[in-house]
């Protein structure tokens, strides 16, 4: 009952603010019974025994499954792709920038090169330990033990992530970019040419956390620009855990000096 409650919540939020929705494009949902026909619902597409619908009076972006089930809810332009990807029963493509999150501590990004390989910047065994390079891995090694991922789909030029859930209320703080870095000028290449792009640095080792990570390399393939929209939160979140770990010994006027700088 605690989901259907948040849910409700969200909703609420979301009738208030529909750029709100447009900018999450894959908002959270709960698989529950839906009826294609219905009065209430106008269908906008049909694929497969799938329906993206509307709905006449709250304007909300729904999609239907085969068997009557909500699979998922929020913007037009994130609804009908992750129907498509749903309804064709392959998510992933060639040349996707797909995600996933690490415990909600970070997301590791990488490019799917297509039979559940991934080329993407980490260590030999984890993300962080050994030589950290750029080298294709199997998408299990990509995944770890997450059960879901994103695919990062540019809706115009705006990035949002489609998420391989279509029951989840939210993921992490990282569920929606933010609108600085959503409204950069992005310019995605085709899949060929991100593939491309991602196998001309196989075998890298330049790895930064602030200025060359996982997500850096993942969006410059996509769109030749060199972006990572988690490293302000990633380093703060590395220099509070610093901080803390050196007030336990501090003086006073060290702790000032902490504080300050």
């Amino acid at each position: 009952m605690e989901n259907y409650d948040i849910l409700n919540d969200f909703l609420t939020l979301a009738d208030m603010s529909r750029d709100f929705v447009e900018r999450i494009g894959d908002c959270p949902n709960v698989e529950i019974g839906a009826n294609s026909n219905s009065m209430l619902w106008n269908t906008l597409e049909r694929k497969n025994g799938w329906c993206l619908q509307k709905g006449k009076i709250t304007g909300n972006i729904r999609i239907v499954s085969p068997d009557g089930r909500q699979m998922g809810n929020g913007s037009v332009a994130a609804m009908r792709e992750k129907m498509q990807r749903l309804s064709e029963g392959e998510f992933l493509r060639p040349g996707d920038v797909i995600g996933v999150n690490r415990g909600g501590l970070y997301e590791h990004y990488g490019i799917y090169a297509g039979n559940n390989q991934v080329i993407h910047y980490a260590g030999e065994s984890d993300d962080f330990d050994g030589r950290v390079s750029i080298h294709k891995a199997s998408f299990s090694e990509f995944i770890k033990s997450s059960k879901n991922f994103f695919v990062v789909y540019f809706d115009g030029n705006r990035p949002i992530k489609i998420q391989s859930s279509t029951c989840f209320v939210f993921n992490s703080s990282f569920d929606c970019y933010s609108k600085e870095f959503q409204d950069r000028r992005w310019k995605p290449y085709s899949w060929e040419e991100t593939l491309q792009r991602a196998h001309s640095r196989l075998g890298e080792t330049q790895y930064s956390l602030v200025a060359n990570n996982c997500e850096h390399f993942a969006i410059w393939c996509k769109t030749g620009v060199s972006a990572s929209s988690q490293v302000k939160q990633v380093v703060q979140y590395v220099r509070k855990m610093e901080i803390d770990s050196r007030l336990l010994g501090s003086t006073t006027q060290e702790i000032r000096n902490l504080l300050m700088n």
